[in-house]
């Protein structure tokens, strides 16, 4: 029903929303299995990356943690504006995505991991966070 709207999205943003998403289902996935419950739907998942504004898309690509950097920026200001967590819509604008406080609850969990993951990721290498998987060779 949606999905042709995050297809057309992803198209045109070099593939990253479909990313963040597979990353925050991965991360929402990880925290049930720990016995943590996240309330936030899948839908509600591919609506806060749907509803980024496109600022938090100009990135570098070979830079991956630039990719954890501008969703966590994202969520921060989620998490710090009631104005915008009132009126943030799913996709289909069929209802406010934060329509319950453990759905609040939930994006701050999630955000938090977003941060350990960042912090773990440039305690590897904190110059430039590049693998050999991320290195295009001629």
């Amino acid at each position: 029903m949606f999905n042709y709207r995050i297809i057309a999205f992803n198209s045109n943003k070099q593939g990253i929303p479909n990313a963040l998403i597979r990353l925050l289902k991965t991360i929402k996935a990880d925290a049930v299995a720990e016995g943590e419950e996240i309330e936030l739907s899948s839908f509600d998942i591919c609506s806060l990356i749907y509803r980024m504004p496109p600022e938090f898309f100009y990135l570098d690509l070979l830079n991956p943690i630039a990719v954890t950097e501008k969703l966590c920026d994202w969520f921060l200001r989620i998490v710090s504006n009631d104005q915008l967590k009132k009126n943030l819509m799913v996709i289909d604008e069929s209802r406010i995505i934060f329509d319950d406080i453990s759905k609040e609850i939930g994006l701050m969990n999630i955000y938090l991991e977003l941060i350990e993951i960042k912090k773990n990721a440039l305690s590897e290498n904190p110059i430039n966070f590049k693998t050999a998987s991320h290195v295009v060779y001629p």
